[in-house]
């Protein structure tokens, strides 16, 4: 088998290639290199050099495209999941309809079970502007969602501000310092529990 002399490795072939050229360009009397020859090699590792580069520049595009494509999945599925939760915590989104939108609404684990009132709701507000809510899920079981609602100030009825499945939750972009009062309720399936306790913040 003929010995090979130059780098397998393609970058390391470029760095090699060009001191060859450069060499033999510089040495071409002697070594009986013609015109046509030297030009050839010129040629070559003009186009070689070309192509390394632009393979080198769509491999980091595509590593950068992949991210891209992760992180935009991460939030999509983000605000799919909330509004799968939201949609489920109204009585008017029939379970036909949430099939009809692959979000499996016939799933039998979310319905036909009772629900229990939370109790134990508390909240803390902080500079940042979020004010973190924690409640005792009272042995609802996992699926079961819970309803935040708050009056703001001096509202004069609550109002829905999400649903979660967690027994906490943050409120953010608040202005602290404003009175704020909350209660959570329990939903599984079309039953809506009794509502927690009534917490308030800065009140």
């Amino acid at each position: 088998m003929a010995k090979t002399f130059y780098p397998i490795n393609n970058a390391e072939f470029a760095v090699w290639l060009a001191n060859f050229n450069n060499k033999a360009n510089i040495n071409k009397n002697v070594l009986g290199i013609t015109g046509e020859q030297q030009t050839a090699l010129d040629t070559g590792l003009a186009e070689f050099s070309a192509d390394l580069a632009l393979k080198q520049q769509k491999q980091e595009e595509s590593v950068a495209q992949t991210s891209k494509v992760r992180s935009s999945r991460k939030v999509l599925n983000k605000l799919v999941g909330k509004l799968n939760t939201m949609f489920k915590t109204k009585d008017e989104v029939s379970s036909s309809l949430l099939e009809e939108l692959g979000l499996h609404g016939g799933d039998s684990s979310l319905t036909g079970n009772s629900v229990e009132t939370p109790s134990n709701l508390v909240v803390t507000g902080t500079s940042d502007g979020i004010n973190h809510l924690k409640w005792n899920r009272s042995n609802n079981k996992q699926g079961a969602m819970f309803i935040i609602e708050a009056k703001i100030g001096d509202a004069a009825s609550f109002a829905m501000v999400d649903a979660v499945t967690n027994s906490f939750y943050e409120h953010a972009n608040q202005t602290p310092g404003t009175k704020i009062q909350y209660r959570v309720k329990a939903k599984r399936g079309e039953t809506v529990s009794g509502s927690s306790n009534t917490a308030m913040v800065y009140g």
